[in-house]
């Protein structure tokens, strides 16, 4: 009979079958865990969104998708303070040259202005009103905003696709500026505060000039309506540097003319989202996607200088230290890494900084397995203690161990599925690699418990879901995918595969050869979140969000069905 079941956050897994481990010491479990994989300095504890560093280069602060705002020791990692007051995910964040005051900006459509000690809030500027989608319902608004060097400019943007100047001396707004003829992402501001450059959906970059409140430049590409331009003003705010079709674009600021473009190499992608000048100018620093990360260039030789695979947001969450040596960063869904730029080594962390997504142990009992994207480590099970780190280029990622010891990795690519065996320390070894029948990764994939059967959502107009044997490489079975649902997932004995579709758990047996569903839920708007299979695949559990009135906020329920 089964006697618990362990829930975590995002998923369902069961922990207790038909005998349970010895009961526990009267004094209950222990108060500290035997080993710790990884640290907690510099761990924000949900993806990170924005990052500043302050003048000095003592204090970090970071904002997530958890709405607060962190202060770190920048050199030890130590959490200082937390900042609560916003309603979204933060956009933006920017000390004050006095070290004292910290300006933020959130999808809550707020600017807020904090002091840092006491840490509390000190005024809100603006309060921007979502505008409606063209479904007409409510949207987030975005706010963002760009300080100048000495503290008394800030150029603020919101979905009004206006850029509103503030001069904090008059403590009011001196000038709207209007000519996108969409939302602004991004702005930047010179060191001077005399420009400031505005990035807007529709790949559109509008320079200012904010003494005269005019346009000077218009950078538009209206070929690529879904991208974002980057832009970055030199540090001694000659020129501002503007991503552009396969290149990057300069406008010399003292004759408002363009100069001789960079043209990126053939292997580069269309648009460059992010640009940062670094090393006090000589730098150039551009971000293109995962398949490129970031790459720096030197401003007079444009010869490559460093590289770092990392998946950022489409507006890069980053910032440079003060004595530009060093770029802390957060990848897309995870937390702050930094990346020392003299030697192109990360300087943290002792953990993965996306979310721990898989553990397995070693069969010996030995080693931990563990996988964040697209990232997989080891770590000696009693030390805690990191063996060995691997980085695939890959879109998806999977592992379990080996019955003859280490791990199978299981990657997935756009248009293939790898299969590399792993010991935990030299680099992993390809076993096979499979591309006929995969047709497009979709984004979900999953591995049986015995390393059998691996299920990948590939294709375009009609998704499926392909099942591969592992050991020959040949396909199984090809399924219709459920449209709206989550990664697939296989019971402990690999006969049933299933997938979640609104209020329908989706079971394919294999042994039967034949297609099953169990509706799970009552409401026309109840979804199953997430599910799991007992060890003995005899029961199956799901988290439901019930919520049959509108006017009701969703509330989890789980059921369970033999």
């Amino acid at each position: 009979m089964l006697r618990s079941i362990f829930l975590s956050v995002g998923g369902l897994a069961f922990v207790a079958t038909a005998t349970l481990a010895q009961a526990p010491p009267a004094g209950g479990a222990p108060k500290e865990p035997l080993a710790r994989l990884g640290s907690l300095h510099f761990r924000h504890g949900a993806e990170v969104t924005a990052l500043a560093y302050s003048a000095d280069g003592k204090v970090l602060a970071s904002g997530g998708a958890d709405h607060l705002v962190h202060l770190w020791n920048a050199k030890s990692g130590q959490r200082l303070a937390t900042l609560k007051g916003h309603v979204g995910a933060l956009t933006r964040i920017e000390f004050f040259p006095d070290h004292e005051r910290l300006l933020t900006a959130a999808l809550d459509g707020t600017v807020r202005l904090w002091s840092v000690e006491p840490v509390q809030e000190v005024k809100q500027f603006y309060k921007f009103t979502p505008q409606p989608d063209p479904f007409g319902r409510k949207a987030e608004a975005r706010a963002v905003f760009a300080l100048a060097r000495d503290g008394k400019t800030a150029v603020v943007a919101g979905p009004d696709r206006a850029v509103h100047v503030w001069d904090f001396a008059r403590n009011e707004e001196v000038k709207r500026l209007t000519g996108h003829d969409d939302e602004v992402v991004a702005v930047t501001i010179s060191p001077d505060g005399r420009y400031a450059a505005s990035s807007a959906k529709g790949a559109s970059v509008l320079v200012w000039d904010l003494a005269a409140g005019r346009q000077i430049h218009a950078e538009r590409l209206y070929s690529f309506a879904n991208a974002h331009l980057g832009a970055a003003f030199s540090p001694d705010g000659k020129t501002l540097a503007i991503a552009s079709f396969k290149s990057v674009r300069f406008l010399d600021l003292t004759s408002k003319k363009m100069q001789p473009p960079w043209h990126h190499s053939s292997d580069m992608p269309n648009i460059c989202s992010g640009l940062m000048y670094g090393y006090h100018g000589h730098w150039l620093l551009t971000y293109a996607g995962f398949q490129h990360g970031i790459r720096a260039y030197g401003v007079q030789s444009k010869a490559p200088l460093r590289a770092l695979k990392v998946d950022l947001r489409e507006e890069p969450c980053w910032s440079l230290s003060p004595d530009n040596k060093v770029v802390a960063l957060a990848p897309k869904g995870g937390d702050i890494v930094l990346w020392d730029l003299a030697n192109g080594k990360m300087l943290n962390p002792e953990g993965h900084v996306r979310p721990v997504e898989q553990l397995a142990f070693s069969s010996d009992g030995k080693t931990i397995f563990t996988s964040a994207g697209t990232e997989a480590r080891s770590w000696d099970a009693v030390s805690g203690k990191v063996l060995g780190r691997t980085l695939l280029d890959a879109e998806g990622l999977t592992l379990h161990a080996r019955a003859e010891g280490g791990a199978a990795l299981l990657s997935t690519q756009r248009h293939a599925w790898q299969r590399l065996e792993w010991d935990g320390v030299a680099a992993p070894r390809l076993d096979r690699k499979i591309e006929e029948g995969f047709g497009f990764y979709r984004g979900h994939v999953a591995v049986s418990s015995r390393g059998r059967w691996l299920a990948v959502a590939c294709g375009h107009s009609q998704p499926e879901v392909v099942v591969w044997d592992v050991k020959t490489g040949l396909t199984h079975k090809t399924l219709q995918r459920v449209y709206g649902t989550a990664a697939p997932l296989f019971a402990p004995d690999e006969r049933l595969l299933g997938q979640l579709g609104g209020p329908t758990l989706h079971l394919y047996d294999f042994l039967a050869d034949e297609a099953k569903n169990l509706r799970v839920a009552d409401g026309f708007r109840d979804t199953i979140r997430c599910a799991a299979f007992s060890a003995d695949s005899r029961l199956a559990v799901v988290a439901v969000d019930a919520d049959s009135a509108l006017a009701r906020p969703a509330f989890p329920t789980v059921v369970i069905w033999r």
